[in-house]
């Protein structure tokens, strides 16, 4: 990791999981209120995800380990030393495989629910502290680099440890990706000073780069959370209801005339999209019985109170 190649690689994955996790957190919240989906229930997801980052971890704690004794001379001493010269990198690559392979297990149905958000909360709190440790053996703009991204990192833990004592909390699962996010983007940077000296940044610039980053993808998420209120959706990321009767969840009303407009083919009752997704779930009887009896704003407030979702 010491090259920008080194730098380039971990940035793109930091950001393509936390960009995907992202979008995926902003097209769940256009169905049903983001909330409905935590702690993450998605077998399927888990244990793939889960096994895909085991693997790219597995492999980068490898490249690290054989590249000094395949490369590196006789200066850098016994084997056990060239194994072990990237002790830093290995041990990021092997935290951040636990997680990947406590996602796999849990989706496995071996391990209990968000027993990958431990592991996750222990990686981040493990590269903070390597990084600090990292920057303390540096000097410059360089040593200012790497605690900036162990301060980042620490809060990603810290959000992290929120999202488990408050598991249906959406505004702080969508924060740890946007963390994780400018997690990769820093990386990316640094790895840019590193390609090419002349782009260095100075000691008094690289505080405010930083920070301009982080205002910049905040400002991604605020406008994309905009976009999903002028389209209606049922909820922003930690947040209530944008509209008080979202097109999102209420049903489009039946064109003939006289009828209901919340009246379908089963039961007398077409559910809402909110319905229909958390019918799958197995809760359909209870949000047809309690739409016979009302209106489809009544049934909504209702159950989502029932629920402890408002």
């Amino acid at each position: 990791m010491g090259d920008a190649k080194g730098h380039y690689l971990p940035s793109s994955f930091f950001l393509a999981v936390s960009l995907f996790f992202l979008a995926l957190s902003f097209r769940r919240s256009l169905t049903a209120p983001l909330r409905s989906y935590l702690p993450e229930s998605n077998q399927s997801l888990l244990r793939i995800f889960g096994g895909v980052i085991a693997f790219f971890a597995t492999l980068g704690l490898v490249m690290e380990g054989l590249n000094c004794v395949l490369v590196c001379g006789d200066n850098y001493g016994s084997f056990f030393a060239k194994l072990t010269h990237q002790s830093l990198h290995e041990v990021l690559y092997l935290s951040f495989g636990l997680t990947g392979l406590a996602a796999h297990l849990e989706g496995r149905g071996l391990l209990p629910p968000s027993s990958h958000r431990v592991l996750l909360l222990l990686a981040l709190f493990v590269e903070s502290q390597l990084w600090a440790a990292h920057a303390s053996m540096q000097s410059g703009s360089e040593a200012h680099q790497h605690e900036l991204l162990s301060t980042c990192c620490l809060a990603s833990a810290a959000v992290t440890g929120l999202t488990l004592a408050l598991p249906g909390d959406a505004l702080a699962h969508v924060a740890v990706w946007a963390l994780l996010a400018l997690q990769g983007l820093w990386l990316f940077s640094i790895g840019a000073t590193i390609e090419d000296p002349g782009t260095s940044m100075p000691a008094h610039a690289v505080a405010p780069l930083f920070y301009a980053e982080a205002l910049a993808l905040a400002l991604l998420l605020m406008l994309a959370c905009a976009y999903l209120s002028s389209r209606g959706g049922p909820e922003v990321p930690g947040g209530d209801s944008v509209l008080g009767s979202s097109p999102a969840l209420l049903s489009k009303p039946d064109a003939s005339p006289g009828s209901s407009p919340h009246r379908g083919k089963r039961g007398g009752v077409q559910l809402s999209a909110f319905g229909r997704a958390r019918a799958k779930r197995g809760g359909g009887g209870k949000y047809e019985k309690v739409a016979r009896h009302g209106d489809m704003d009544t049934m909504v407030t209702r159950v989502m109170s029932e629920d402890g979702l408002l």
